[in-house]
């Protein structure tokens, strides 16, 4: 993935799987304080006009109106959307309508960003381990299929989120995984790989190694916001995807 750094200090990676514009946000650029400095756009620690400003500062850099942004309240569900402008409640966002932005916010947990450029139609989800062992992502593969889309046709771009050294959990939910059928190519002892059982979630649904592209970032570095990093007292960034 590429790295874009826009003069006003915005920064964001893009993903050459990905046709259509779109952005994996870093949290440099914006005006909110600490713990949530510096381009929040979400979350209780942070005052409303701070994420306004960013979330409006993040889309002018890139040419967007954020009046038409859809977004979600985020319930560690398998809730997908029919995107509309402004906030619904659920864990995935799907359109086929041009000029309406979906995004997905994330502190550790995945941002899965999708797109069928053959009959135009993208996604978003956020994954985190709820949304994962229950396959959000191969279930936003279906609601795809459901507007004609093909997985064979579908690339898929996975941002940043925390990696398998950094993401230790209890045994109890390494062999939940491995009872939901997660392959043992996802765990390390106590350490759980979220963006490989998302990648097998995906190729089982159809989509192709080849089509699969994931940024190699952990969120716990400096440049992103990491709710286990922090002990909750964090930001939260926006992936943000638009036909």
């Amino acid at each position: 993935m590429n790295l874009v750094q826009h003069p006003s200090g915005i920064q964001w990676y893009n993903a050459g799987q990905i046709a259509v514009p779109h952005a994996f946000f870093l949290r440099h650029g914006g005006v909110s304080p600490t713990p949530c400095d510096a381009l929040n756009f979400s979350g209780s620690l942070d005052e409303e006009e701070n994420v306004k400003e960013n979330r409006r500062r993040a889309f002018d850099a890139l040419g967007w109106d954020i009046e038409k942004a859809a977004y979600l309240k985020q319930i560690h569900s398998t809730i997908i959307c029919d995107a509309e402008s402004g906030q619904q409640e659920g864990d995935a966002l799907v359109t086929n309508k041009k000029g309406i932005p979906i995004a997905v916010s994330g502190a550790d947990c995945f941002p899965v960003l999708f797109h069928d450029p053959v009959i135009s139609v993208i996604a978003a989800a956020h994954c985190g381990w709820k949304g994962t062992i229950n396959r959000l992502a191969g279930k936003v593969i279906l609601r795809m299929q459901e507007l004609n889309c093909k997985p064979e046709h579908i690339h898929v771009a996975i941002g940043p989120g925390i990696s398998r050294m950094a993401y230790e959990v209890s045994p109890e939910l390494i062999d939940q995984f491995r009872e939901a059928g997660f392959s043992d190519h996802s765990f390390s002892g106590r350490h759980l790989d979220l963006a490989q059982c998302i990648r097998q979630n995906l190729m089982e649904s159809g989509i192709s190694e080849a089509h699969i592209q994931t940024l190699a970032r952990c969120t716990t570095d400096a440049d992103f916001f990491s709710h286990r990093r922090d002990n909750g007292r964090t930001g939260r960034l926006w992936s943000v995807i638009c036909l």
